[in-house]
């Protein structure tokens, strides 16, 4: 028996065999696949792959999470119900999924961001900082004024 957090609540489940999701996601397409991921957060989640055409990887169509975007670790049926309403024209998924992938970017982005400008912000009121010069690098700075480097 497995337990896992379903946004507030904790959920108790005994896991579903994966050759019997496996046999399921067959089923509802042949080119489906279940596999076990690592992501960049480093979190195990179960993933649906579907196998394209020609010689490009396959492409993951589905991740296993609940709806605060974390993994879900227990593999269990419910995955094929949500892979039943899952749109799985390729082309289409290629684009959905590179749209999700931006907008997770930009939002990993918008919050670095919002990190730096904040550590800025805290400098600046700190006043600024004082940096010690070694007398090579003071005379460096003189040679290169000398020169007519704008320094």
């Amino acid at each position: 028996m497995q337990t896992y957090r379903y946004g507030a609540l904790h959920v108790v489940e005994s896991a579903a065999d994966s050759d019997a999701v496996q046999r399921d996601l067959k089923k509802i397409d042949p080119r489906l696949f279940l596999e076990r991921q690592i992501t960049l957060d480093q979190e195990q989640v179960w993933c649906v792959m579907c196998a394209l055409d020609g010689d490009q990887p396959p492409l993951c169509v589905f991740e296993w999470r609940d709806p605060e975007g974390r993994a879900i670790p227990v593999l269990s049926s419910g995955i094929v119900d949500r892979m039943n309403q899952v749109e799985r024209d390729p082309h289409v998924l290629n684009a959905k999924v590179k749209a999700r992938n931006e907008e997770f970017q930009q939002m990993k982005r918008d919050a670095y961001n919002e990190q730096i400008y904040g550590l800025a912000e805290e400098y600046r009121k700190a006043g600024r900082m004082v940096q010690h010069r070694t007398p090579a690098f003071v005379r460096a700075k003189r040679i290169q004024r000398r020169m007519g480097h704008n320094v």
